[in-house]
């Protein structure tokens, strides 16, 4: 066993946080990792305690995602392109020189060949790669977000289905969901499920959980793995992200230049968090529901006058995403635990009772609405 260190990811990053917890389950369902761990490095980085070495890691994770046909596929279609480059510089030196017709003539068919080969491969390849992941992800066959069912969410009954039909493992459903109607809500939506506090895109503006993860996911490569986990992470795919990451927030307020022309994210990190998303259960609750990490606190806020009768004041308060950081490795049995920590969820924690615990940093971040939408903000450190 190995200890891999992961520089490309922030601890203090939410969307970096839930990514190492996704190599965690899935590296531990496969059996070529055994614990987590974090160093400080400037940042709080990850480790993984594995069998594998930093490629082998990104091909195994990949192929979680998506079966080896694709990752041939995409090679086959490489090679296409580096011939055609090749047939391109050809034929300019055979013209540069003034050649043969004949001889230009060949390469120019050959070229319109290639072209058209390439053409229809590129045009082949999302939707081959989305079909392997609905094949492996049933889920998002189903529905395309957590919201009302009316407008292409997930019904009881079809959670039941995904559950009892065994088409996915226990772990990958607990966190998305729990089987249970919102009861304060109009009696249409008695049937919708519990969906996680991690549901960010719930058919507003467009954006939808479960089929955003299809394109995320679809979109997964070694290479990409590889550049987000280990750096520097610049490699951004032009599509929208699961909006877990601070930095997607991008008002108008906040930009030079139209932000919806600007429209992308690290594809691999994103499907990575998702796979994260199995350690934060979600539980019915009375009114609503709750999930592992997430509490309604008055953390940074100023109580405000009110004009009841008693002159009371009233706190406002908002809801928390808030994480632990630790340096021994641990498993995922236990890091479940550290993750349901109770000073860690308090208005003010308890950093010495989390030591106690083996905590040695804490994050909390605070879920925002911004245009119907929600976000992170950036996190703060306990």
């Amino acid at each position: 066993m190995t200890n891999i260190e992961c520089p490309g990811l922030d601890g203090a990053n939410p969307l970096h946080f839930l990514a190492s917890l996704g190599v965690l389950r899935m590296g531990v369902e496969a059996g070529f990792i055994d614990a987590l761990y974090w160093v400080k490095n400037g940042k709080w980085t990850p480790g993984f305690v594995s069998s594998k070495t930093k490629a082998d890691l990104a091909v195994v994770l990949c192929e979680g995602f998506l079966p080896k046909n694709v990752f041939k596929f995409r090679e086959r279609l490489e090679r296409e392109n580096i011939r055609r480059v090749e047939i391109e510089t050809r034929l300019q030196e055979l013209e540069n020189m003034g050649d043969k017709k004949s001889d230009i003539f060949k390469n120019k068919e050959a070229l319109r060949k290639i072209k058209r080969r390439v053409k229809q491969m590129e045009k082949v390849l999302p939707n081959f790669a989305l079909n392997c992941i609905k094949r492996r992800f049933p889920i998002i066959t189903k529905a395309r977000h957590l919201d009302d069912f009316c407008k292409g969410g997930l019904t009881q009954q079809q959670f039941r289905e995904l559950a009892l039909g065994a088409e996915l493992p226990a772990w990958s459903l607990s966190g998305i969901a729990a089987d249970a109607h919102l009861r304060d809500k109009g009696a249409q939506k008695k049937e919708c499920i519990a969906r996680t506090h991690f549901s960010f895109s719930n058919n507003n503006s467009g954006k939808e959980l479960l089929k955003d993860f299809g394109n995320v996911a679809a979109l997964c490569t070694p290479d990409r793995i590889v550049n987000a986990l280990f750096g520097p992470g610049d490699k951004l795919d032009p599509i929208t992200g699961l909006g877990w990451d601070p930095a997607s927030q991008k008002s108008y307020a906040l930009q030079f230049e139209d932000p919806k022309d600007g429209t992308a994210s690290q594809s691999a990190l994103n499907a990575l968090a998702f796979m994260g998303l199995s350690f934060f259960s979600v539980v019915p609750a009375q009114k609503d529901r709750q999930t592992l990490g997430f509490s309604r606190l008055a953390f940074g806020q100023v109580r405000k006058a009110t004009a009841t009768e008693d002159n009371s004041d009233e706190v406002q308060t908002n809801e928390y995403f808030s994480w632990p950081i630790w340096a021994t490795p641990l498993s995922p049995i236990i890091v479940s635990s550290m993750l349901g920590l109770a000073p860690l969820h308090q208005n003010e924690s308890d950093m010495i009772s989390l030591a106690k615990n083996g905590v040695v940093a804490a994050f909390r971040a605070k879920r925002i609405s911004v245009n119907k939408r929600s976000y992170f903000a950036p996190s703060r450190s306990l």
